[in-house]
C-alpha cells in the first residue's frame, strides 16, 4: 500500500510544507493543474484571481497494483477532510485503533467505535459499528411489523458535529411458521460505517460523542427482549494550524 498527493503548489511549496509536516510520503507538484484538469476534479467555484486558483477539489482515489481505479470520495467543501486513520479503516481495512465502546450478550457480541479521539474543524471521523450474532440467532432490520423492533443506532446531533445516517445491507427475507408477517434480518457478522462531521463553528475544545443502539434478536423458536446500549465517546476538536489550509 502506498500514498501518494497531488497538489497545485510548486516543487518548493511542497518540499517545505513536507518537510515542516514531516510528511512521509511522495507529494507530486502539478503548478498548471494539468492532471487535476484531465481527470475533471479542478475546483471552478473558487475566484479566479485568488491564490487558490487550479487547486482541486480535496478528494481521495483508491488505485489497484494495475493503477486501475477501484474506489473514490470527494467532499464538497475545501475543508471538509477525512482523517488519516479514517481513511485506513474505511477504505484498507484497518482495525481502528481510537476509542471503542464493546458489548456482550447471550446471543451477539459488538462493538462501536470511533478512529479518532481528536479532530479539527470540518474534519470527518469514520464511525464503526459492528455485530457478530450467534449460530441460529438475527435480528430485525427494516421494513418489520409493527411490535417488533428494527436495528436502529442513533448518534446525537449538535452544533458541534452530525452523523451521517448509517447505509445497511440489504436484509435477507424470513418468515415464521404460523405468523402471516413479513421479516427482514440480519444474522452472521454484520458491519457498518458512516461520517461524522465535525462543523465549523468554532467550539473547540473536549466535547462527548453519544450514540444510541437498540435492537431485538431472536431465533426459530423465540425471541429475546428489546436490546438498549448507550454509548459516550470523548471527541477534542482543535482548530486547523494555519499552514495547512492557508488561512
Amino acid at each position: 500500500m502506498a500514498v501518494i498527493g497531488i497538489s497545485y503548489d510548486s516543487v518548493h511549496v511542497l518540499r517545505e510544507f513536507s518537510e515542516t509536516r514531516n510528511i512521509a510520503f511522495p507529494l507530486l507538484a502539478d503548478p498548471e493543474s494539468k492532471v487535476i484538469r484531465q481527470i475533471g476534479v479542478m475546483n471552478t467555484e473558487l475566484d479566479s484571481t485568488g491564490g487558490a486558483w487550479g487547486s482541486a477539489f480535496p478528494g481521495l482515489y483508491t488505485v489497484d497494483k494495475d493503477l486501475k481505479i477501484i474506489d473514490k470520495q470527494f467532499e464538497q467543501s475545501y475543508y471538509e477532510r477525512p482523517t488519516v486513520e479514517g481513511l485506513l479503516v474505511s477504505k484498507f481495512g484497518k482495525q481502528t485503533e481510537g476509542p471503542m465502546r464493546m458489548f456482550s450478550t447471550g446471543y451477539l457480541d459488538g462493538f462501536v467505535a470511533l478512529t479518532d479521539s481528536v479532530a479539527h474543524l470540518a474534519q470527518i471521523v469514520t464511525v464503526t459499528v459492528e455485530l457478530n450474532l450467534k449460530d441460529g440467532f438475527h435480528v430485525y432490520g427494516k421494513p418489520i411489523p409493527k411490535g417488533y423492533f428494527p436495528l436502529q443506532i442513533e448518534f446525537e446531533s449538535n452544533d458541534i458535529f452530525e452523523v451521517d445516517p448509517f447505509e445497511f445491507p440489504e436484509p435477507a427475507a424470513f418468515s415464521v411458521a404460523g405468523l402471516d408477517e413479513a421479516f427482514f434480518v440480519y444474522s452472521g457478522k454484520l458491519k457498518l460505517q458512516s461520517k461524522l462531521r465535525v462543523k465549523t463553528r468554532r467550539n473547540l475544545g473536549d466535547h462527548m460523542v453519544r450514540a444510541r443502539l437498540t435492537l431485538q434478536a431472536c431465533n426459530k423458536t423465540a425471541c429475546m427482549m428489546p436490546l438498549t446500549r448507550d454509548f459516550e465517546f470523548p471527541l477534542k476538536v482543535v482548530k486547523w494550524d494555519k499552514r495547512v489550509v492557508g488561512e
